[in-house]
C-alpha cells in the first residue's frame, strides 16, 4: 500500500463524496489531502494496518472548520481497502462520522472508494 494514490469517494447513493491525493508510509502512517476548501480542513492524519492478503484497514481523523475559519469540530474515517495484484490500484468501503466541536456525533456517511497509484 505504501506509496502516493489518487482516490474517489463515493456515498452509498452513488453519488460522488469527495477526491483526494493520499500518502501511505511503510512505517503504518498515512496522510491524506482532499480536494476541497481548505479554510474549511482538508487534511487528515491517519494509521494502517494489514489485515489479509493485499487487504488493509485505515483510520484516519481531521479537524473541520466553518468557512470563517472557526472550529466546526472533528471527523474520522474508517476504511477497509484491497489493492489489486498488480498494485496500481485499490477498492474498499469507508464510514465517515462527524463530531461537533463538543464531541458529539452529527452524522455519518457510507460508502466506496476507489484509487490509482502515481508512479
Amino acid at each position: 500500500m505504501t506509496g502516493l494514490w489518487h482516490i474517489f469517494y463515493t456515498d452509498s447513493g452513488g453519488n460522488p463524496f469527495y477526491e483526494a491525493f493520499d500518502m501511505w508510509h511503510a512505517d503504518g502512517t498515512e496522510w491524506e489531502t482532499s480536494f476541497g476548501d481548505p479554510r474549511t480542513g482538508n487534511y487528515c492524519l491517519g494509521v494502517w494496518k494489514q489485515v489479509g492478503p493485499r487487504t488493509v484497514t485505515l483510520s484516519h481523523v481531521a479537524w473541520v472548520y466553518n468557512s470563517d475559519g472557526s472550529p466546526a469540530g472533528f471527523f474520522t474515517l474508517a476504511e477497509t481497502d484491497t489493492i489489486n495484484r498488480k498494485g496500481d490500484s485499490y477498492t474498499g468501503t469507508f464510514g465517515y462520522k462527524q463530531y461537533d466541536v463538543n464531541g458529539n456525533f452529527q452524522y455519518e456517511i457510507t460508502g466506496t472508494q476507489a484509487a490509482t497509484r502515481f508512479h
